[in-house]
């Protein structure tokens, strides 16, 4: 029962399973190829339609919060990966949605073909506090990063003596 319930929790919109529909997996980007028509809650038909030309054998991805459908009216911009994370159990493949706070501009972070990490601001360009909000949280992530790298050094050399 706890299997069940987690696969409904991780693949169903809401309380709602919808099969075959809820095999496919999410992405934004360019592999965003899939949307769905109808909703899951209105009791309607469900259609998933091609955005664009599918090769044979490509994968189909939906947008959990980029969709066009009842479901996703309003959370194109408040669902993004940590309530993914927090409601699907899983961190999206790049490109990765965030917003800095509830009422802040939505971005995205991709990498580009060199591997390199790029933004993408998707709704209203930031204002000073959201980038200077951004930059301090930035260099806290770089400072815990250094700090990870040490400890783990540490504890390499550390295990050699045990």
């Amino acid at each position: 029962l706890e299997a069940a319930f987690r696969i409904v929790v991780s693949r169903g919109w809401d309380e709602v399973l919808l099969p075959v529909v809820d095999m496919i997996n999410h992405r934004n980007g360019k592999w965003h190829n899939a949307d769905q028509t109808g909703s899951a809650h209105s009791g309607e038909d469900i259609s998933v339609v091609a955005l664009k030309d599918i090769d044979v054998g490509e994968q189909i991805y939906l947008s959990y919060n980029g969709c066009s459908n009842d479901d996703c009216l309003g959370i194109v911009h408040t669902f993004t990966m940590p309530q993914i994370l927090s409601n699907n159990g899983f961190v999206e493949q790049y490109p990765r949605r965030f917003n800095i706070a509830e009422d802040s501009p939505v971005f995205e972070l991709d990498k580009n073909e060199d591997g390199e990490i790029e933004i993408t601001w998707l709704q209203d360009d930031p204002i000073y506090e959201d980038l200077d909000f951004f930059r301090n949280n930035h260099d806290r992530l770089r400072q815990m990063k250094r700090h990870v790298e040490t400890s783990l050094k540490e504890l390499e050399s550390y295990e050699q003596y045990t």
